[in-house]
């Protein structure tokens, strides 16, 4: 394993077993698996093995994710939306309302299930 990098040492942690881990870190070194790759290889093994992938959900990293969404909508992104608005087809603003309302029943049931 001394081959990998650190970030793809980590996806393999899930399997435990030495020699499981070994056998997985030469077949990602030789193909040289990105990180995308690697947590798909260690899921496929994982599911061959009977188990599945422990989803990992921390108040920090929920945190983490909120505030770069909330991020991403500032005021001046929401002072350009009326421009924005008619520059795009009817199709897109209702493509795009129907994403924001996905969105926001979603930020709902997050709210309902941390009070």
């Amino acid at each position: 394993m001394a081959g990998l990098d650190a970030a793809r040492k980590e996806l393999l942690l899930p399997l435990k077993t030495p020699p499981l881990l070994l056998e997985a870190a030469k077949r990602v070194s030789d193909m040289d698996m990105s990180q995308a790759k690697t947590k798909e290889y260690v899921t496929e093994l994982l599911k061959q093995n009977g188990k599945t992938r422990q989803v990992r959900l921390t108040a920090r990293g929920l945190r983490s994710r909120i505030r770069a969404a909330t991020g991403a909508f500032d005021g001046g992104t929401v002072k350009r939306l009326k421009s924005l608005r008619s520059q795009i087809s009817s199709e897109e603003r209702d493509a795009l309302a129907r994403d924001v309302e996905t969105l926001r029943d979603l930020l709902s049931t997050v709210l309902r299930e941390l009070r």
